[in-house]
């Protein structure tokens, strides 16, 4: 403040205050008033006074499963409890949950994710810096990239940004086209700033980005030849196109955009606007934009309106797109070569356009209780609102993690429930990769790992899905399961509970005695408050002729020159053996 106020003013003080753990009720923030060599007159003072939150029960309380197969043994996984607070805090994961903010981002050959303390990790290639200066070229296991802070990530092929709680804009890897949008086409191989302030979110193409501000703006930079930024240039038709420039520079998409969800394809870019509307941008030789028409010289640069309301995210492909509505249907567009769409066909031509197979107008999948889609270069993936995992489309790497490599050309369930937050990898040249996150916090990936992208200390690829490390992406909470005496504790005896929340049977089920079991537990929080429920185990009937089942892993692994063995268990499934 200046020393001496004269006059007739107005002075206006702004604060913003995070008090944890107080030890006081009540606390001056600041004085203000005359003040000469001797006194002072006229003070006044702003003061806070604090009020102790009210501590929060658990509010979710769920069992991963609730099913037993008769005959198994005494100490039978049944599922695991799951429990949540309604005070969830203010971890960077539970703030990037939005329709724009994402703490998973996959890119060609690498991938980056947020903690929920704002660290920053990733793992895979590092050719050119996208991984930043900590990490080596090729990450096998996940390396911290930035200590804390950040809020939203994004990845394009070589190049990967980031969000940080003060709004300020970072990038880094490969700049050939200005993707970072720091001014320059140098490859950066270390975080730098591009913007100080005002961004929510940020995603990224192929070889450009796409950023959106805290007011709705949306800006945009990098490769532009086919109008993929939406800035007005670049694209048109076979007669009159002419390449679009490319912007080194956060460059606004139109003015009044209001955008709340964005994504960038190979060549195209897809908005979703405040009023539910979804525009879309740049080239269109598959149908990507979804407006009608193809081609393959782009859209003049300029965005079209292609649904005029009721979307609520959108996610791109390598020419596809796919997006949500309200109602929790799923619709697609585009590329279709492999079933990406999951409409039940595939083929077709690799590039242009088969009016037989690709779709040039969007085209539903599904009716409902769709809640989050990522779109891979050629595989989809996708989140009901039980919590389930689901995938379609390319599986040459086992990107559908069905431990198959076989394609799918309708959605195929890959992980029953419990499933967070996911994303699919964007391989230019084929193949892919696929994350996800367990509301346990636990981390896990599947499909192509040529470069370590998967995080698992290797370079195999993967069928099935595999937890990268013993790294959580969320914190696991402390919470205390029990069993309790109470309505629908009749069958507790048969159960117990470990340290982990774990369920697992005390006996042995024959389902023709009796084919449901209750049970009541208990939920304790780190504040002491307790929430009881009671869960129906049900027992799975098993067939007189049924087949014995192995019970040792299906995969290993084997370096040359190596002597290994392999120890193979099974069991019958209709007696305990």
């Amino acid at each position: 403040l200046p020393k001496e106020l004269t006059g007739s003013k107005e002075l206006w003080v702004q604060m913003r205050l995070h008090v944890s753990r107080a030890p006081n009720s009540s606390y001056t923030l600041a004085q203000f008033g005359r003040s000469t060599a001797n006194a002072k007159s006229n003070v006044f003072e702003i003061k806070a006074g604090l009020k102790t939150a009210e501590k929060k029960k658990p509010t979710e309380f769920t069992l991963s499963d609730a099913t037993v197969e008769e005959n198994k043994p005494e100490g039978t996984v049944v599922g695991s409890f799951y429990a949540d607070s309604l005070d969830k805090g203010n971890g960077s994961l539970n703030s990037s949950l939005g329709l724009s903010r994402h703490i998973l981002a996959a890119g060609d050959l690498h991938t980056v994710f947020i903690k929920e303390d704002g660290s920053l990790w990733g793992m895979g290639s590092n050719n050119c810096g996208q991984l930043g200066n900590r990490a080596a070229r090729e990450q096998l296991t996940p390396v911290k990239i930035v200590d804390g802070g950040v809020v939203a990530v994004a990845a394009g092929h070589y190049h990967t940004h980031f969000v940080k709680n003060d709004g300020s804009l970072w990038g880094m890897g490969r700049n050939l086209f200005g993707a970072l949008g720091d001014g320059t086409t140098t490859n950066r191989s270390s975080p730098v700033q591009i913007l100080s302030s005002g961004v929510y979110s940020v995603a990224a193409g192929a070889w450009h980005s796409l950023i959106l501000k805290t007011d709705g703006t949306l800006l945009a930079s990098g490769y532009n030849r086919f109008g993929e930024l939406g800035v007005g240039d670049g694209g048109g038709s076979e007669q009159t196109f002419t390449p679009g420039i490319d912007r080194v520079l956060p460059t606004q998409v139109l003015d009044g955009m209001q955008v709340i969800s964005m994504a960038g394809g190979r060549f195209h870019s897809a908005f979703v606007k405040s009023d539910g509307s979804l525009w879309t941008t740049g080239r269109n030789w598959a149908g990507q934009l979804g407006n009608g028409s193809t081609s393959f010289y782009g859209s003049n640069g300029t965005p079209s309106k292609v649904v005029p309301a009721g979307v609520a995210t959108v996610t791109t492909g390598r020419d596809h797109t796919l997006f949500t509505k309200t109602d929790g249907s799923l619709w697609g567009m585009g590329r279709n070569n492999y079933g990406q769409l999951g409409d039940g066909t595939s083929g077709g031509a690799f590039e242009g356009f088969d009016g037989g197979i690709d779709k040039k107008t969007p085209a539903k999948i599904l009716d409902a209780n769709v809640t989050k889609v990522s779109a891979g270069y050629q595989h989809s993936l996708f989140l009901m609102e039980d919590g389930s995992l689901w995938g379609m489309g390319l599986n040459d790497k086992g990107q559908l993690g069905d431990g198959s490599n076989t394609n799918s050309v309708t959605p195929k369930r890959i992980i029953d429930a419990d499933v967070l937050a996911i994303v699919a990898g964007k391989n230019h040249r084929g193949g892919g990769h696929s994350l996800f996150v367990k509301k346990d916090g636990t981390l896990w990936s599947m499909g192509e790992n040529s470069y370590g992208q998967l995080g698992i200390g290797s370079k195999f690829d993967v069928k099935t899905p595999v937890q990268v490390t013993s790294l959580r992406v969320l914190e696991k909470k402390n919470f205390t399961f029990s069993l309790v005496d109470g309505n629908g504790s009749q069958d507790n005896k048969l159960f117990t509970i470990d340290a982990n929340g774990t369920l697992k049977t005390a006996a042995s089920f024959d389902f023709e005695t009796k084919s449901s079991h209750s049970i009541r537990v208990q939920v304790t929080d780190e504040n002491n408050g307790t929430v009881e429920k009671i869960f129906v185990i049900s027992v799975t009937d098993v067939a007189e002729n049924a087949a014995p089942v192995f019970t040792s892993s299906p995969t290993a692994f084997i370096r040359e020159n190596e002597t290994f063995a392999i120890d193979a268990n099974a069991t019958d499934r209709k007696s305990v053996v």
